[in-house]
């Protein structure tokens, strides 16, 4: 019996500060669990994007041989148009300029005047074109604009005007060094008839001036690297230098004189008078760098991969290989000692040294 004005009260227990701090910590636990998977996932959705890129280059390089009946040129080379005024010979459009109405680019290759150089002012609305197809997602850099001050980069080019220049994560295999389209002395004026042994010296599938066909690669378009990719900015780099228009090696070109990823111990900066002419290929994902070979199919190579099993000297240079620099500024011509072996990576990136290779070994 309750007596009257009576009530009944329910007591509820609240959390203690120990117990709230146990289930913080459990969830800070869990997130910590969770975390990298999810960082996991995210940067395999990014390969995959990158993959799909490679893929569409891929592709569109073959639509360019069915109607050039050759793979797209590393960059073209020629007397300088217009308003040089001279003969000299310069760098003209890369692979990817040349490809352009072979991936979603029409637009941009109408706009293309080729009566001038690319990076004179009449082209500018393609320099300042950005084609999401040339960026690998994963590369932080590649997305970013960067402004050309007017006297700067394009003095003597556009003059006077400043220009936002945009990037590439991707280039196309020159073989396993440069193949330059200039003369043993410091005369840059030479007649057209004496170029052609240096614009046949290429061992990749495309190059200064050149370029093969299907038939030329007779190691095998499934063993022949097409295109891989290249970090924008390298860690001692103080700006992005692969310009995505660019005619040059180290812009729209890789060779394999260096491993893959051997920006990330520098051993390309080992041979500091190189400069950019033997960037190999990077990129930011983990272990290797994807790759389109000559058959259109894209692969992941592990930076495990074999190089120049001869072993490198104390500046990562490899043995039983020299460069004899023409002129300054130029890339170097190569001499190969008696008894040196190609590794697997430089052994993808020729197109007809005969190599032998299994899948297993990348």
């Amino acid at each position: 019996m309750h007596r009257f004005g009576s009530t009944d009260r329910t007591r509820t227990r609240g959390f203690t500060l120990i117990e709230l701090l146990v289930v913080i910590a459990i969830i800070a636990v869990l997130i910590a669990l969770l975390l990298p998977a999810v960082q996991s996932a995210r940067e395999a959705a990014r390969r995959i994007q990158c993959t799909n890129n490679l893929k569409q280059l891929g592709l569109a390089a073959h639509n360019y041989h069915d109607v050039n009946l050759v793979f797209p040129p590393g960059c073209g080379y020629a007397a300088a148009p217009q308003v040089f005024g001279n003969q000299t010979y310069r760098r003209l459009n890369n692979a990817f300029i040349e490809m352009l109405q072979f991936y979603e680019g029409s637009n941009l290759y109408s706009a293309l005047n080729t009566n001038f150089h690319i990076y004179q002012c009449v082209n500018t609305t393609v320099i300042e074109a950005g084609m999401k197809t040339l960026w690998c997602p994963s590369d932080p850099v590649v997305a970013q604009r960067n402004l050309r001050p007017p006297g700067g980069d394009f003095s003597g080019w556009c003059p006077g005007a400043a220009v936002n220049m945009n990037y590439t994560s991707y280039m196309g295999n020159a073989g396993i060094w440069c193949a330059d389209a200039r003369p043993l002395s410091s005369d840059s004026s030479w007649p057209y008839s004496n170029m052609d042994e240096y614009l046949s010296a290429g061992n990749g599938v495309m190059w200064v001036g050149r370029s093969s066909a299907i038939g030329g690669v007779t190691d095998g378009t499934s063993n022949t690297l097409l295109f891989a990719e290249g970090v924008e900015a390298h860690p001692e780099a103080n700006n992005p230098t692969r310009w995505w228009p660019g005619p040059n090696y180290g812009m729209g070109m890789f060779t394999s004189l260096f491993p893959i990823n051997s920006y990330k111990n520098k051993k390309e900066v080992g041979y500091s008078h190189t400069s950019n002419w033997y960037i190999s290929p990077s990129s930011r994902h983990p272990g290797g760098a994807n790759t389109a070979f000559a058959d259109g199919s894209v692969k992941f190579i592990k930076d495990t991969i074999e190089s120049w099993p001869g072993g490198v000297d104390a500046n990562q240079f490899p043995i039983g290989v020299t460069l004899n620099q023409a002129q300054p500024g130029t890339p170097s011509t190569p001499t190969i000692a008696a008894g040196t072996r190609y590794g697997v990576f430089q052994a993808l990136s020729t197109r007809n040294g005969g190599e032998v290779i299994s899948a297993d070994q990348y």
